[in-house]
């Protein structure tokens, strides 16, 4: 006597539990995140260096151009007509 075939049985997907796919994306999403930041931290902080330093170097030149103009100003003014 033959056996009646077996319902084929249903294997769980992930589709099934929401959270589980949620915490699966969000650990690979974390994963992929940690990636770029050690990738690019370096780049960044050099850049973010590089920029303050051009900052102080305009803040030099601007204080230097006006201590030129404060005393091109006053020595003009110290010269006899």
């Amino acid at each position: 006597m033959q056996h009646p075939p077996k319902p084929p049985q249903h294997t769980p997907t992930l589709s099934f539990w929401p959270h589980v796919q949620l915490r699966v994306a969000s650990e690979r999403l974390g994963a992929q995140l940690d990636a770029v930041v050690s990738a690019y931290h370096v780049g960044f902080a050099r850049s973010i260096q590089n920029y303050s330093q051009i900052l102080e170097q305009f803040h030099e030149a601007k204080d230097q151009v006006r201590a030129q103009a404060l005393y091109c100003a006053t020595t003009r003014s110290n010269v006899p007509p």
